[in-house]
Order: C-alpha cells, then structure tokens, then sequence
C-alpha cells in the first residue's frame, strides 16, 4: 500500500485470481484493471496452480472461486498464507457464512456486476487504508448486536433480533 499524502492513498495492492471459469477471470481483470490501481500478479485457472505460483509470488489479496475441480476455494482458504486476504467469487450463496471463517473481506456472487464490484473495491480499500495506519491487523471484534441470516433464494438476509416482534397469544 502506498501513500501519497495524509487524506490520499493508492492502494498498489498485489492480487491473484483463482478461478476455472476463462470468462470469469476475463471479467475480474477487466474490472480490477479498469477500476483499480492494484497489480494483477497473476491468473489461475485452478486452487493447486494458485498454490504453486504464491509460492514465489506473494500477494495482499486473492480473488478466489469456491467450487473448482480437485481442491475447492474453500479448502484452498484453509491452506493461503495468514497474511493474505480473500475475496470469494462463485455462484453459490451456501458457503457465504463458512466463508468468513477465512481471512475474507468479501463474497461476490456471480455474476458480479459492476455495482457490486465497486461495493467489494471500497471494502477493500477501507480495509487496507486501516491496515497501513497501524501494525497489526485489526481485532475482530463480537457484533454488539445479536443477528441471524435467513436464506431467501440466492440471498442471505440478516435478520436483527431486536426487531422480531413477539406478540403472546
């Protein structure tokens, strides 16, 4: 990450893609290339390429598919450098509460849309901007607020507790 003044940064954060599907990873680097001033260090069209190649190439962040042939995203996360942080990007909602036991900033549910994307950028970028004014990574820290998710389609909605009604009858 690199600062240019106290109110600017330019997130120069280094990315890799990790997804089987060509046309997916052609969107993710338009995106990324368009959109960012981030460095693509690479593309993998597999999680036992992506594992070989971060052997000598490492990055901040990985743009990681969920359902791949052999070894998925999700067990990929599980073997990724602590340091390394995970955006997922599939087609699957189910997996989006077991993502975040991971180093995840945020899942993308295909297609990702350009809104979407910009959404995911910004998570990115307050996350990284927080992490370059301090040593350590940040605390995680329980919701003060007590939640659930309920699944609605392709969507996860969160529900507070506090604003369920409960009527005696």
């Amino acid at each position: 990450i690199s600062c240019l003044s106290k109110n600017s940064f330019v997130m120069t954060l280094r990315c890799l893609i990790v997804d089987d599907e060509p046309n997916a990873v052609s969107l993710l680097e338009m995106l990324i290339e368009q959109n960012t001033s981030w460095q693509l260090k690479g593309k993998c069209y597999d999680a036992r390429e992506a594992l070989t190649f971060l052997k000598t190439t490492p990055v901040d962040l990985v743009f990681l598919d969920i359902n791949m042939p052999q070894l998925s995203g999700m067990e990929m996360a599980s073997l990724l450098p602590q340091d390394t942080r995970i955006v997922f990007t599939t087609a699957y909602s189910e997996y989006a509460a077991e993502s975040y036991s991971f180093q995840t900033i945020d899942y993308l549910l295909k297609p990702i849309t350009l809104r979407r994307f910009y959404s995911s950028l910004q998570k990115i970028e307050t996350y990284f901007s927080m992490l370059a004014g301090q040593k350590e990574p940040p605390t995680p820290t329980l919701p003060t607020e007590e939640y659930f998710f309920i699944k609605s389609g392709r969507t996860l909605n969160k529900v507070l507790l506090k604003d369920i009604l409960y009527f005696e009858g």
